[in-house]
């Protein structure tokens, strides 16, 4: 009834791999990737072009997210893994994210702006990769460029936690502390138990208390 309808489209093809037909489901994204530009749409066409090639990617896909929220330094494959996936997928922004964060794990701070850098070429507004990429370049010592992603990513989704409290942190480490406050309140109005609300905190408080001392 609808036949442009991209995201009906993209259930149908996640009804195709639910019941393991996968050439079909390949066929429905396939033209629903014709039919779109939203970038949320192409994600998930993506995303679940991934799982059509190899049924065990979201499984694999999970245990590495795992890792590397853990701190654990991947393996090679594991890294050569998520470098083939983002070949495949461009347009899958939580994968430029991931291998960012491998890669900072591992201490390759150029390697993990090279590809945070891609994936903001390639997805200008996402806040995931923005601030991810605003912690690299400020671990980097890039203070200024780190402010600049960040104001630019806020302008683009100005209610979005993660990049007001990262913001207001760094403006507090960096002695502007009117204004890292102003940032703060902004992400608690919004969610004042969010994660990384949280985090901020735990931080501030740790630079207030080695002033202190």
């Amino acid at each position: 009834a609808q036949p442009d309808r991209a995201d009906l489209l993209v259930n149908l093809g996640v009804a195709c791999l639910l019941d393991e037909r996968d050439d079909e489901a390949a066929d429905a994204l396939e033209r629903a990737r014709e039919l779109t530009e939203e970038d949320d749409i192409l994600a998930d066409i993506d995303r679940l072009m991934l799982s059509v090639d190899d049924p065990e990617f979201e499984e694999h896909l999970g245990e590495i997210t795992s890792m590397v929220d853990g701190g654990i330094r991947l393996t090679g494959s594991d890294i050569d893994f998520l470098e083939e996936a983002l070949e495949n997928a461009p347009m899958f922004p939580e994968l430029y994210v991931l291998l960012g964060k491998a890669y900072a794990v591992r201490e390759d701070l150029d390697a993990a702006l090279e590809t945070l850098l891609d994936g903001n070429a390639s997805m200008p507004e996402d806040p995931d990769i923005i601030e991810q990429l605003g912690r690299i370049l400020w671990e980097s010592g890039e203070q200024q460029l780190a402010f600049d992603y960040l104001n630019k990513g806020i302008e683009a989704n100005p209610y979005h936690v993660p990049l007001l409290t990262l913001t207001g942190r760094y403006l507090f480490e960096a002695d502007q502390r009117d204004h890292a406050r102003a940032y703060l309140a902004r992400a608690e109005a919004i969610s004042p138990r969010h994660p990384a609300v949280v985090e901020a905190r735990g931080a501030i408080a740790q630079i207030l208390s080695d002033e202190r001392n």
